[in-house]
């Protein structure tokens, strides 16, 4: 079974803790790292790679937009999975967002088992579902 590498980012330090903690207790979850901007998950040395990113596209300093289009200028061996989350559904947003690399573009506040779904689709499936 797949273990995955996930990185979050978002500012509400809150929101940020309540879906590392749910994703940390799942199976098929090997690693939950977090950080509060765009900035921040930069600076994280590229050596620790991730198989998802969750952004929140809404954030200080630099918002998940520019940290897709920073992260599609690197040049990195492989680039992760994007989960996009706002509270915001416009469709010029979605659109953006999935422009930049995001597979799916989730509507705060959302049920964690359905973000828990997303990352099991983009795991081909290989995660089994709780219960």
């Amino acid at each position: 079974m797949k273990q995955n590498r996930i990185l979050i980012v978002a500012a509400q330090p809150q929101y940020r803790a309540a879906m590392a903690e749910y994703l940390r207790g799942q199976e098929g979850i090997a690693r939950v790292r977090e950080a509060d901007n765009g900035t921040e998950a930069l600076q994280i040395p590229t050596e620790e790679k991730f198989d998802i990113l969750i952004t929140d596209m809404f954030m200080p300093r630099m918002d998940g937009y520019t940290l897709l289009e920073e992260l599609g200028r690197r040049r990195l061996a492989s680039h992760p999975a994007v989960i996009a989350i706002s509270a915001l559904s416009r469709d010029d947003l979605v659109a953006r967002a999935i422009a930049l690399g995001a597979s799916f573009y989730m509507v705060k506040p959302f049920d964690m088992r359905h973000l828990m779904s997303h990352i099991r689709d983009l795991s081909g499936g290989k995660i089994k579902p709780a219960g």
